[in-house]
Formats: C-alpha cells, structure tokens, sequence
C-alpha cells in the first residue's frame, strides 16, 4: 500500500438513514422547485453494502409550496441514484455538513 495514500471512510445507505433528495420537475411539483433539495428517508436499499446503491425513498415535501394541488407531505420515488458530486434532479445524496457556530453566552 502507498503510505501516502489515506484509508477514508464512505457512508454506507441503510433503511432509516435521513438523506437529501433532489427534486426534479415532475407533473405533480410546482415548477420552481426543481433542483430544490427535500429530506427523505431511506425504505429500501438495492445493493446492501454499496456505498452508491439505488435506494427507495419517502420524501418529504414542504407542502403547498411544493404541491398547486396538496396532495399529502410524502411523495415515494423508487430507483433513486446516488449522485454526491454534481447532485443531479432525481438523484440522493448525504446531507451537507454544517459546521458547529461558536457562540458567546451571556452573563
């Protein structure tokens, strides 16, 4: 092994983890929501142990900011692709990492 080469770490999809989905324009959103990132949860994972597996997801929306027609806060999007770099429409990925802010209590 390269000694300069460093071991990383790569999350693994599981059901239950929370990830981002990336909305793209479908029928049932409001136009300018495409690309908008929404929370979902993982229901299904197609390649355990695959750090880049297609996953099933439940999403959710931000109501009728999302939806003309509110349907319900969910919307269930199957064959989910993994996509961290460019994170295309359609595609999930991890949560970005916000830093901690440092804060100053008061006396």
């Amino acid at each position: 092994m390269n000694p300069e080469m460093k071991t990383v770490s790569i999350p693994v999809p599981s059901v239950g983890r929370i990830v981002h989905f990336v909305l793209p324009a479908l029928q049932q959103l409001r136009p300018h929501c495409a690309g908008d990132h929404r929370p979902a949860i993982i229901v299904r994972v197609w390649s355990e142990n695959e750090p880049d597996s297609a996953v099933q997801l439940q999403v959710f929306l931000d109501g009728r900011n999302d939806q003309e027609d509110f349907a319900g806060n969910l919307l269930w999007i199957t064959s989910v692709r993994h996509d961290e770099i460019d994170k295309t429409p359609g595609s999930w990925h991890w949560p970005e990492l916000v830093p901690a802010k440092e804060i100053t209590p008061h006396a």
